[in-house]
C-alpha cells in the first residue's frame, strides 16, 4: 500500500494494482487421511481466462459458513496469489460429518500440506479469516504443517475452556445457542424440509431452549442432527480442563511449545470475547517463536 500527500495536504492511500483476471475452479474435492474428501474452490491468477502457468502463494480459507460468492478472494488471486476455500468437514459441500472446531487440527494440516504438493504452489501457503475461520488457523498451526508461511486469525481462541466458549469453566451460552444456529444451515436441514422446518421454529424460539438449559440427548430437536446435538451437550457438560479442551480445534495454549512458528497477525476487538485470547496468544507465542 502506498501512502501519498493530496494537494490539500492530506495523506491518501493507494493499494495495489491489480495485475490479473481471475479463473476458479468450482468444488475440487481433496482427500483427508482417513478417506474424507472436502470442497474447495480455487481462484487462480489468469491471463485472457485462462490460468498463469506459475507457482504462486497461496492463501487458505477454512470455513463452515459456505465457501462460495466472496469478492474479496478475487481481490487477491487479481494481485498474485492463488486463494483456496475450504468447507470444512460435513459442511456444504464437504464429506463427512460435522462436529464443531473439536477436530479440525489434523484436517487442516492435510489440507496445507495437500496444497503444497500442487504444481500451482511455490510452497508457501497462508491462512486468513475470522473467528470460527481463526480457529482453524490455529488448530493446523498447533500441528506445525511444514509448509504453513504466515497466518492471519482475527478473533480466534487461545483456550476455548478459559475464555470465549467457557470462562474458566463457564459456558458462554451463545455456544449453545450457536448450535441451533448451524443446525438451521446444515447439510441434513438444507435437503429435508421437514427438518429444515423444525430446525428453523427451534431457533426462531431459541429463548425457550435456552431456558430449558441444559438439554438432555433426544430432547430437543438438535436431536435430528445427532452431531450437532453432542457438541452441545458436551460443551455444556465437560467442565474440566481435560483431553477434550486440549485439543488444537479448541485453542492452541496446550499446543505453544510445537506451534508453527511464522510470522502471524493477531485481530480483536477491545469488547470481542475473544479478546483475552489474543493477548494470551500473541504474549505466549512471542516468548517461545523468536
Amino acid at each position: 500500500m502506498e501512502k501519498n500527500k493530496s494537494s490539500a495536504n492530506k495523506l491518501t492511500y493507494t493499494c495495489s494494482a491489480p495485475c490479473y483476471g481471475v479463473f476458479v475452479d468450482y468444488n475440487i474435492m481433496m482427500p483427508l487421511r482417513d478417506g474424507v474428501r472436502l470442497a474447495m474452490d480455487i481462484y487462480y491468477p489468469a491471463i485472457d481466462g485462462k490460468k498463469v502457468q506459475e507457482t504462486f502463494s497461496v492463501i487458505l480459507v477454512r470455513t463452515p459458513y459456505d465457501k462460495t460468492n466472496k469478492s474479496y478472494y478475487r481481490y487477491f488471486a487479481e494481485r498474485g496469489y492463488v486463494v483456496v476455500v475450504q468447507d470444512v468437514r460435513g459442511r456444504y459441500a464437504s464429506e463427512g460429518v460435522f462436529y464443531p472446531f473439536a477436530n479440525e487440527g489434523p484436517d487442516g494440516y492435510d489440507t496445507v500440506e495437500w496444497i503444497a504438493a500442487q504444481s500451482w504452489c511455490n510452497g508457501k501457503v497462508g491462512t486468513s479469516g475470522a473467528s470460527y475461520c481463526a480457529a482453524v488457523q490455529s488448530a493446523l498451526a498447533s500441528l506445525n504443517p511444514p509448509h504453513l508461511a504466515a497466518m492471519i486469525p482475527t478473533y480466534g481462541p487461545s483456550s476455548y475452556f478459559h475464555s470465549s466458549m467457557r470462562h474458566n469453566g463457564a459456558l458462554e451460552m451463545r455456544f449453545f445457542v450457536y448450535a441451533f444456529l448451524m443446525a438451521v444451515s446444515s447439510r441434513e436441514a438444507t435437503s429435508d424440509p421437514f427438518i429444515k422446518s423444525a430446525l428453523e421454529e427451534a431457533y426462531t424460539n431459541i429463548w425457550e431452549w435456552v431456558k430449558s438449559y441444559p438439554i438432555r440427548k433426544g430432547e430437543t430437536p438438535l436431536s435430528l442432527l445427532p452431531s450437532y446435538e453432542q457438541w452441545a451437550i458436551d460443551i455444556s457438560t465437560r467442565c474440566l480442563y481435560d483431553e477434550y479442551w486440549q485439543r488444537p480445534g479448541y485453542g492452541p495454549r496446550f499446543h505453544y511449545e510445537r506451534h508453527a512458528d511464522v510470522p502471524t497477525l493477531y485481530i480483536a476487538g477491545w469488547y470481542d470475547s475473544y479478546t483475552r485470547s489474543s493477548f494470551e496468544n500473541f504474549i505466549e507465542l512471542g516468548k517461545q517463536k523468536k
